[in-house]
């Protein structure tokens, strides 16, 4: 059975979710722009298990008001301790179908970012992020979580596919212990700065597409755009226990949960950012392995093409290996490849690297690197 959010009542974000409540597991939810181009956002539309919801030629928008995601799983949420596992679930675009930030959006950023507008003091780019909940007293004055345009969590069997997002809060997608999945064929549309109210404010955290910690079996390809942060950003750094309820995550890990990132394809990425084209980033205990990345074009304006670890996370390395790096260009300013942390039994192969004043692969002092196979590059 279709179902639409015009067989309800109430205002936009009300309708569909009337519509997304009532669809069980041979339904669709259809939205359209047939009678109404553009649908506003006041909260985050909630997805349960075997939800089969697709937007055509139409847009999603949050609205000035909404302080939330475009979309989560409704197994997280301000202070849910519980995450059960959700399964079977397929967001679909076809034609223009756009999830699209607020015009003058109430925050910005991860949870480290500090908010202000125009009428705040003078202050430097970090760790500050556009919000017009700035200084308000009543209103929490950092990012956080609910800047994340699509939030999954504990999820298992999904897909989304093509949609644009444009001009997100913060992250684009992020995904949370979630497996056996495809994210395929988005477009990002995000940039650092962006014009609010005709004037030019920083918005940070504008990555495109974080898988965090214990994601597995996942594809992801078909993207293409610019974002205002990395692209691509696999990034396991596991905190076991209850997270702060303003934290960039959401999830209460249990000991001895799986917290690895691993078995994951990417390919048939194309596009730029002021970051990184695509980065790996864990630290101890948790690890990233069998991660297959290929045909892939960083374009200029990229600073760093892939960046494998890093040591900014309380000095704990984690520790990525088995990594195959083929069939990729880039035309990164900063560096091409960048090894830092502990990298084991990486394959680069028919790289070629364009910018000549940079390596093409660069090897950190801190890197403790074994089992790297080169062939083919230029």
């Amino acid at each position: 059975m279709i179902l639409t959010p015009e067989q309800f009542t109430g205002n936009d974000t009300e309708r569909i979710q009337q519509a997304l409540n009532a669809a069980t597991k041979n339904d669709i939810v259809l939205i359209t722009g047939e009678h109404q181009q553009r649908w506003m956002l006041d909260e985050a539309l909630l997805l349960h298990s075997d939800l089969h919801m697709e937007i055509r030629d139409c847009t999603l928008k949050l609205s000035n008001q909404c302080r939330d995601n475009f979309m989560r799983s409704n197994n997280c949420g301000l202070g849910m301790t519980e995450h059960p596992l959700i399964s079977n679930l397929k967001i679909l675009g076809y034609g223009n179908a756009v999830l699209e930030g607020a015009d003058v959006p109430r925050a910005t950023g991860d949870g480290a970012k500090i908010l202000f507008t125009e009428n705040s003091p003078a202050h430097p780019e970090w760790p500050y992020s556009y919000g017009s909940d700035a200084e308000k007293p009543d209103q929490y004055p950092k990012g956080d979580w609910r800047n994340i345009g699509i939030l999954l969590f504990n999820l298992d069997d999904f897909e989304i596919s093509g949609l644009t997002l444009r001009e997100y809060h913060a992250w684009g997608i992020s995904m949370e212990r979630c497996s056996n999945g495809r994210l395929k064929n988005i477009t990002l549309d995000a940039h650092d700065p962006v014009l609010i109210n005709g004037i030019p404010q920083h918005v940070k955290n504008r990555d495109g597409i974080d898988l965090r910690f214990g994601c597995h079996h996942i594809e992801i390809c078909n993207i293409n755009g610019e974002s205002g942060d990395d692209i691509i950003a696999l990034t396991a750094l596991a905190k076991f226990g209850p997270r702060p309820p303003h934290s960039t995550e959401v999830s209460t890990i249990p000991p001895g949960a799986d917290v690895d990132i691993h078995d994951v394809r990417i390919h048939d990425i194309f596009g730029h950012t002021q970051h990184q084209f695509i980065r790996l980033l864990c630290a101890a205990p948790s690890r990233i392995y069998n991660v297959d990345i290929y045909n892939c074009i960083a374009h200029e304006n990229t600073r760093r093409a892939i960046l494998l670890g890093d040591t900014n996370y309380g000095g704990n390395k984690g520790e990525v290996s088995n990594i195959s790096l083929r069939n990729f260009t880039s035309s990164a300013y900063q560096s091409c490849i960048e090894l830092v942390s502990v990298c084991r039994n990486i394959t680069i192969e028919n790289v070629t690297n364009k910018c000549q004043s940079v390596p093409l692969i660069k090897i950190a002092p801190s890197a403790d690197v074994s089992g790297l196979t080169t062939r083919n590059n230029n």
